[in-house]
């Protein structure tokens, strides 16, 4: 396999994640496959599902509640 531009660079890490591949030898380089970079919103506090979600109470007493 010869990978000619980053794009099929890119291909062969997608699968080789995919696959649970680690570590691979491609036109005499090694690579070690680590895990993608997470470049998804960073979960906060209000993204985590709640399970049921909020009543109304819940939510218009949300800025009014002291929170020690």
């Amino acid at each position: 396999m010869k990978i000619e531009t980053l794009k099929d660079l890119e291909a062969m890490l997608k699968v080789c994640r995919k696959q649970g591949v680690t570590s691979i030898s491609v036109d005499g380089i090694v690579l070690a496959i680590g895990d993608a970079p997470d470049t998804g919103k960073p979960k906060t506090e209000e993204s985590i599902p709640v399970e049921g979600g909020y009543t109304d109470e819940d939510i218009m007493f949300w800025s009014s509640t002291d929170r020690v």
